[in-house]
């Protein structure tokens, strides 16, 4: 085991660098966007409400360039060409299917909650350039990159990939006013984006959902006034019609595609290969005993492509102690889980004492941490 040095922060090897994107930052930078936008609105008095909609994925994409450049992630990485084939049978149906579920959601969120989701009316007045950049052009664009691109890479890194899927879903849900319908769809994007390894994927699926939208808003003009709407008892049997006829091909799809434990992302499959085992944090740990001279040391552990690394923190990034896995000869473990030791081969001893974790998540560090040992062992 050796000792390491932290490096820069735009030198960052890739497993790092998704470890290092703070996304707590993101809800901040869009409150102030909204609030900024809020009174840009109340000032400019008749502009259309679907223009300030444009400008407030401007903070979106610039913090999502500020996070790549800061971290030394390549964004290119998630346009590469998409591994679809003859898979576009599949997005094409999915695509419809999802048309037909966020209608069903939308009518009886709608039903119930009326007045929450007035606000969701798209304006044709707003002028078909505005509308087309505000509903087809941006938000597919946008959207993925952030929630199924940096979003759902990050919390991979942080937890696993399936639990990423399921927290960039609620995520983008919240963030909607059907957010039934949307966080369902957030799901298939995210698990469209593992399966093609490309965001041009969801982003297409995503722009043809909303051109859809867009399309049938336009062709009902002033015809859509002059219909008087539903009653609740109808919207309701509707939308649950809808979600019948739909829900079993999402629900077929979500459990054939859902990813396994060790599946890896888009991201890391492109810089480490199909094969290689996905880097994963372990929480906080303190070192108990070590060559280096950092007992009682407070860090967070991380298991990477080479060997394991505790850093010193949230900010500094600090590199405390490492190992490679094929210096480390044996592994002990506490019967409660509580602490684990490593031993090298030239008999250096790493205790780490595991922080406020349930006996569950010890488990399962523990068990990623042997897995990756016997790999690298037999690599």
């Amino acid at each position: 085991m050796t000792d390491t040095v932290a490096r820069p922060a735009g030198h960052l090897v890739p497993a790092d660098a998704f470890a290092a994107v703070r996304a707590r930052w993101l809800p901040l930078v869009a409150l102030l966007a909204l609030v900024v936008l809020g009174v840009a609105a109340a000032l400019a008095g008749d502009a259309p409400p679907e223009l300030f909609l444009v400008l407030l994925y401007v903070p979106l994409l610039a913090w999502t360039g500020w996070a790549a450049w800061r971290h030394g992630i390549r964004l290119r990485t998630f346009f590469r060409r998409p591994r679809i084939g003859r898979y576009w049978v599949v997005v094409a149906g999915m695509t419809v299917a999802l048309f037909v579920f966020s209608l069903g959601a939308s009518s009886i969120t709608s039903a119930l909650l009326p007045g929450y989701t007035d606000q969701a009316q798209v304006d044709a007045d707003a002028g078909v350039p505005i509308l087309a950049l505000s509903l087809v052009i941006l938000p597919p664009v946008i959207e993925e990159l952030v929630f199924r691109g940096m979003l759902l890479e990050r919390w991979a890194v942080k937890w696993r990939l399936g639990v990423a899927v399921v927290v960039q879903a609620v995520a983008f849900g919240i963030l909607h006013v059907d957010p039934v319908g949307a966080g369902v769809f957030g799901v298939v994007m995210a698990l469209m984006y593992v399966r093609c390894r490309s965001l041009w994927v969801p982003m297409a699926m995503h722009a043809a959902n909303n051109g859809t939208v867009l399309l049938a808003v336009l062709l009902a003009g002033d015809a859509a006034a002059d219909t008087t709407a539903p009653d609740a008892v109808t919207a309701i049997v509707t939308g649950l019609v809808a979600l019948a006829v739909s829900g079993p091909f999402v629900a077929l799809f979500v459990w054939r595609n859902w990813p396994t434990a060790q599946s890896l992302t888009p991201y890391e499959v492109a810089e480490f290969g199909d094969t290689a085992l996905p880097p994963r944090h372990l929480g906080a740990v303190t070192v108990v005993a070590g060559p280096y001279g950092i007992a009682g040391q407070r860090g967070r552990l991380w298991l990477q492509q080479t060997g394991i690394t505790v850093m010193a923190g949230r900010i500094s990034r600090a590199s405390l102690t490492s190992a490679p896995y094929p210096a480390v000869a044996g592994l002990e473990v506490a019967p409660d889980l509580a602490w684990i030791r490593l031993v090298a081969h030239d008999g250096a001893v790493l205790q780490l004492r595991f922080g406020t974790r349930t006996r569950r998540a010890r488990q399962g560090a523990v068990a990623a941490l042997q897995e990756r040992l016997a790999a690298g062992a037999t690599g």
